[in-house]
């Protein structure tokens, strides 16, 4: 399985529950992921968690084709719709292994701006209600996209409006048009917040928007930022270096979207088609400042989740940009025309290959494998069935209730406090205690239980080998096998379960 530690697996509870109760929960404020997947359990007779693997795959190819479609919706030769697409295909978003609702829905949005761009041409009626569709599917299929959908109606005529020199010889961005989005974008809005409102999600958002207004935030998401920057770099930990392995494709991308305007701003006037690409300004610019403002403050949810949008606004760029590189060094010799398409080559080729490595968590990006073997939820599956429920629980990597939603039912979590995703999950101490004490027991005066994966194991072996000497070393996982005061209570070769005798009271 993929991500048992985060939102897929939530997300695969939600799925089994709805299969095996017939209906959508009523705390569930984004069900078309659970609808869909349901729906393709039940028709194929497939185990969710197969579906839970391979629609993510599937979904990143089919959003790959609704770029292409989008760039040759915006871009006026085929060329430059080549480069676009080939461009979409370096998997610089990130997320493509999460089965999660944000992420689905990302790749269903370049659909959705096509869907958009279509419905600017005169007498397509057909498409405005397509895109129609998209307006009231989105909002339950996830609110960061509904947002952002309307974001890109609400300011896609900005640029004309703002630079009229732009909209001198127009191609479907007539008053018309202007009239459609702005009715659009107040169906979408009162849709979005009418759907948000009947859920406990916007109770907490109006709150935290309240204590922002009147209380301000203490703590931003930039300061946050750099406090994590500087503790990262303090154990030899090259800060740059990481940001460009994880954003260094949208990065570029964005340089070419920001190359694109001296072209833009002289081939405007000569070609009219070029006004809709020109149009992606708006929703980029407005994206893009989003994001800042948000990482001046803390909304609550993370000022990244809309870079996304920014790398594929970025991607038509970038093949408009591509081509006119290419364009400028052929009309001067065959030679620089040839070198040109080489070094576009090279330069797409280093995006997609770091992309590819930046999808998988591992020692290159600093991040721990995301992968759940068998014998880690076989293993849960014995612990959360087994365990006392008065009895807290120690764990590093394993989130306990994040295995619950998925290998319990609604009923058995709603009778157990100690899997709550409220309850707090203890850490166990550096070294297991180690360096203080002869035995991890004299480190609690109460029982307590402790999971320990492959993961904790190797994490700071193979990952943070600078950072093992200060949390847990080969030698610490080792004294465990030792230590009078645990006892083993399963093993299968990926998992082990530990109960620790607390020894403090009896030692003092």
């Amino acid at each position: 399985m993929w991500c048992a530690s985060g939102d897929p697996a939530g997300h695969l509870g939600y799925i089994q529950n709805l299969i095996a109760s017939g209906h959508v929960a009523a705390s569930n404020f984004y069900p078309i992921t659970h609808i869909y997947l349901a729906q393709l359990s039940l028709v194929s007779n497939l185990d969710p968690i197969i579906w839970l693997k391979w629609v993510p795959a599937y979904s990143a190819l089919v959003g790959m084709a609704f770029m292409y479609f989008l760039a040759k919706s915006i871009l006026p030769d085929k060329r430059q719709v080549i480069l676009a697409a080939v461009a979409g295909t370096a998997l610089i978003g990130g997320w493509y292994l999460n089965l999660t609702p944000n992420h689905l829905s990302n790749l269903l949005f370049p659909l959705a701006l096509y869907l958009l761009v279509r419905s600017f041409i005169p007498g397509t009626l057909p498409w405005k209600i397509l895109f129609l569709v998209m307006v009231f599917l989105f909002p339950a299929f996830h609110p960061i996209p509904a947002i952002a959908l309307l974001v890109v109606v609400w300011t896609i005529s900005l640029p004309r409006k703002v630079f009229p020199f732009f909209g001198k010889k127009t191609t479907g961005f007539a008053d018309s048009q202007f009239r459609f989005n702005t009715s659009v974008s107040i169906l979408l809005l009162v849709f979005t917040i009418t759907w948000l409102s009947s859920f406990y999600l916007w109770d907490s958002m109006v709150q935290h928007i309240h204590t922002l207004v009147t209380e301000g935030t203490p703590e931003t998401y930039f300061s946050t930022l750099v406090t994590e920057a500087q503790y990262t770099a303090g154990y030899g930990y090259s800060v740059t270096e990481l940001f460009f392995k994880v954003y260094g494709g949208v990065a570029l991308y964005i340089i070419f979207a920001l190359a694109a305007i001296p072209i833009l701003l002289k081939k405007i006037a000569i070609n009219g088609e070029l006004t809709r690409l020109v149009a992606l300004y708006g929703p980029l610019a407005v994206c893009a400042l989003t994001i800042v403002v948000l990482y001046l403050t803390r909304m609550g949810w993370g000022p990244l989740r809309l870079l996304i949008y920014v790398a594929m606004l970025c991607t038509i760029f970038a093949g408009f940009t591509l081509f006119e590189f290419m364009r400028r060094a052929a009309s001067h010799s065959s030679w620089r025309a040839k070198i040109a398409a080489l070094v576009v080559a090279i330069l797409l080729l280093a995006v997609s290959v770091n992309g590819i490595l930046a999808v998988y968590a591992s020692p290159y990006r600093l991040a721990p494998s995301e992968q759940a073997t068998r014998t880690e939820i076989e293993g849960m599956d014995f612990f959360l069935h087994r365990k006392d429920a008065g009895i807290s629980t120690l764990r590093q990597s394993i989130p306990v209730h994040r295995f619950a939603g998925f290998l319990m039912t609604p009923e058995e979590i709603s009778k157990r406090d100690d899997v709550s995703k409220y309850r707090f999950q203890e850490s166990p101490p550096l070294h297991f205690g180690y360096d203080e004490h002869s035995m991890l027991g004299e480190s609690y005066d109460k029982d307590t239980y402790m999971i320990v994966n492959e993961q904790d194991r190797r994490r700071y072996m193979d990952v943070y080998p600078r950072m093992a000497e200060l949390r847990w070393s080969t030698d610490d996982f080792t004294k465990l096998e030792n230590d009078p005061s645990i006892d083993k209570l399963y093993a299968n070769g990926g998992f082990d379960c530990w109960y620790v005798h607390a020894e403090a009271s009896s030692s003092t």
